[in-house]
């Protein structure tokens, strides 16, 4: 395989206009995505590299497009690239089995079915991005922890006390 980066908005306009929604992930890869299926790196802003390998590197890319339009949605700027990079960080720890970014994939595949039902889309998908951001086996604050760091998340992009507790809201149900 050889380094390569990939225009982010390129490649996901590319998956999400081009495949039916139900398609599996490593499926969109093979029959979408042609012009750079050897790339194994996505440059996430200056200093951060995602690396992008099989099946795992496309659902990363749809995690970014989920990122974004979270923030989109509620109408805040989306945060530095690091914050994302450090969520997915949080998501593949090694002593993580079930919540992992093919978990918040499979939350943001169920969530498509009922998302007009949604009062906020983008709050939901905050919450579904940090329900599990913390994960500690032996600790019984995971969800509190979770929840305050979706809080600062959206405090430092500027979003209203009220908009700050729903999303927390949504965490702690």
């Amino acid at each position: 395989r050889r380094e390569g980066s990939f225009d982010l908005s390129t490649v996901a306009m590319a998956l999400l206009i081009q495949c039916p929604p139900r398609w599996e992930v490593g499926v969109r890869a093979k029959r979408c995505v042609r012009a750079e299926p050897t790339a194994s790196s996505y440059r996430w802003g200056c200093n951060t590299r995602i690396r992008l390998q099989g099946r795992t590197g496309w659902l990363i890319l749809l995690l970014i497009e989920h990122w974004r339009n979270c923030f989109a949605g509620l109408r805040l700027p989306t945060p530095d690239d690091v914050e994302f990079a450090t969520l997915l960080d949080r998501y593949s720890e090694s002593h993580r089995a079930y919540h992992t970014p093919q978990h918040l994939d499979d939350c943001f595949g169920a969530f498509e079915t009922a998302v007009g039902s949604a009062r906020s889309p983008g709050a939901v998908g905050l919450a579904l991005f940090y329900h599990d951001a913390i994960y500690d086996t032996h600790a019984r604050d995971n969800e509190e922890k979770s929840a305050a760091l979706a809080r600062g998340i959206l405090a430092d992009a500027g979003a209203p006390e009220p908009l700050q507790t729903y999303v927390a809201d949504l965490i702690l149900v």
